[in-house]
């Protein structure tokens, strides 16, 4: 056919009631001999549809027969009931569904598998968004509540239960971890002091070396397990599913759907969160991800930003309101520094279009999980463990010892360094050295900072400790918005640091969070001032 060997005559495409209005146009185009050289139906049918060249061309050749066109055009319309390009293409297509009829065999196709029933529902525009939420929130949930006892120890203690919320973290991995390492620091405490060793020793070693092991430690689990999540999110096919549903959200703070599962564990833990952002593959991404992870709110500031609350006030609607204030402020503020980031340490970076295999899903292979949960969990021990524990034996020196050696808090490096860092808190109403010592002792475990105010005020009751240094709610405010913001934790330094591999971003990190978090924080003290 392609060489001409076979005859062919081309097929007439009948018009139905458009062949009158066809021949009416064709007598018309009659006259015109300029366009002489085209076939009368091919041109009538064009002009019939509209062919704006061809009317160019008429314009200039035989201007008088466009009126003719017009007419038709407009007859046809009135006569029947529809402009002549639908009626053209209307009847065109009914000859292609009649070829293809006859051409082409139709079989029954097969029923959905179980891939394409389940994506059906998981990539829905609607259905899709809320049930990896859900499957998102449920991963932190079981794997905070085995590690630390949170949410769970917060939803009993709201619903009256301490004695669940005491149960649930003294068993949990981390409460029990810490239990161990309490015997241990006590058993060589009275042993070192039995053999005759200098007391201060017997601190270190206890209280520094041993309580700095059990820091570095007590996290071992917590990424084992968050490594078990992600790999049974990844191997089963679920992840790239979450990926493409969350794409969408994650592109307006300048990411892609990869990194949504990262960022939901920060809410659980910083640490794990930022060694989680391994999974996305462009580096601009992955460094934007890191620089705003430690804005959202781990469990353990939210352990301070609940006895903030209680703190301030007994109704529970109020401490509702103040939390998710606080957690609101964390959030638009992480936004903000999206943007701030793109427009100049990152700029020109565009969140990377996500390209992503949907495998089918299956069963994750435990070998393969175990594998990969322990080749992380050690590769962070070995990175940021000597690091980790270095940094505890220094705080725990800062905290014990003074200008005249061992030393209350009250005449420790730690309470001068208190008071040199107070005229800086002064602009949030946090002028009070025992805040500041608060925030020292956060850098090395947020939860750590309602335990310095106890020591500091010499109050056994956290609740008290805290109304004695926060004794108005724009300074109870501020305090939290600081809290939740500021330099991340001793752990999550590291943690950046060794995936960053950058000194220099590390301390740009910690500069841009101490700015932003006493900023937001002395923004709220003086607002709240006006208000009360």
């Amino acid at each position: 056919m392609a060489r001409g060997r076979i005859r062919t005559s081309p097929r007439r495409v009948e018009y139905g009631a458009l062949e009158y209005y066809i021949r009416d146009l064709k007598r018309a185009l009659e006259d015109c001999k300029e366009i002489g050289e085209y076939p009368l139906r091919w041109l009538a049918i064009r002009l019939l549809e509209g062919d704006r060249e061809l009317e160019k061309l008429l314009k200039k050749q035989c201007s008088s027969v466009l009126k003719d066109v017009a007419n038709i055009r407009r007859r046809v319309e009135e006569e029947l009931g529809s402009s002549p390009e639908i009626l053209v293409i209307g009847r065109r297509y009914e000859i292609i569904s009649r070829l293809y009829r006859d051409c082409v065999a139709v079989e029954e196709i097969s029923a959905p598998s179980f891939t394409e029933k389940v994506d059906g529902v998981l990539l829905h525009p609607v259905y899709g968004p809320l049930l990896s939420l859900v499957m998102l929130i449920s991963t932190l949930v079981a794997v905070f509540s085995v590690n630390t006892g949170f949410p769970l120890n917060v939803m009993f203690e709201v619903l009256g239960r301490e004695d669940l919320a005491s149960f649930v973290e003294d068993n949990s991995l981390t409460g029990l971890l810490g239990m161990a390492f309490d015997v241990a620091a006590s058993i060589a405490y009275s042993s070192l002091l039995s053999l005759g060793a200098p007391r201060w020793l017997a601190e270190l070693v206890s209280g520094g070396v041993i309580g700095g092991v059990g820091g570095v430690l007590s996290f071992f689990p917590l990424i084992l397990t968050v490594y078990i999540a992600f790999g049974f999110l990844e191997d089963s096919g679920l992840f790239a599913r979450i990926a493409v549903v969350t794409d969408r959200l994650a592109r307006k703070v300048g990411l892609s759907g990869k990194a949504v599962l990262p960022l939901i564990l920060g809410f659980g833990c910083n640490v794990p969160s930022i060694l989680g952002t391994r999974v996305l593959e462009e580096e601009r991404e992955r460094l934007l991800a890191m620089l705003i992870d430690p804005l959202i709110p781990c469990q353990a500031r939210l352990f301070v930003i609940l006895v903030v609350a209680s703190a301030v006030t007994h109704n529970y609607l109020v401490q509702a309101l103040f939390v998710f204030s606080v957690y609101a402020v964390s959030l638009l503020l992480l936004v903000a520094v999206s943007f701030l980031l793109r427009a100049s340490v990152l700029k020109g970076y565009e969140p990377p279009d996500l390209l992503i295999e949907l495998p089918p899903y299956h069963r994750p292979s435990f070998r393969v999980l175990s594998w990969y949960a322990w080749d992380h969990g050690v590769h962070f021990l070995k990175k940021a463990g000597v690091v980790i524990l270095s940094l505890s034996i220094v705080m725990w020196f800062l905290v014990n010892y003074g200008p005249a050696g061992a030393a209350a808090p009250s005449g420790s490096f730690a309470y001068f360094l208190g008071l040199a860092l107070a005229p800086l808190g002064s602009l949030a109403g946090l002028g009070d050295w025992r805040i500041m010592f608060a925030f020292e002792a956060g850098f090395v475990a947020k939860e750590g900072m309602i335990s310095a105010l106890m020591i500091a005020s010499q109050s056994p009751n956290p609740l008290a400790a805290v109304g004695s240094v926060l004794s108005s709610v724009p300074q109870a405010a501020a305090f939290a918005i600081a809290a939740a913001i500021y330099t991340p934790c001793i752990p999550t330094l590291i943690a950046f640091y060794s995936e960053s591999k950058s000194l220099k971003l590390t301390f740009f990190m910690v500069a841009y969070e101490l700015l932003l978090a006493f900023a937001a924080a002395a923004l709220s003290y003086h607002f709240l001032e006006l208000l009360f």
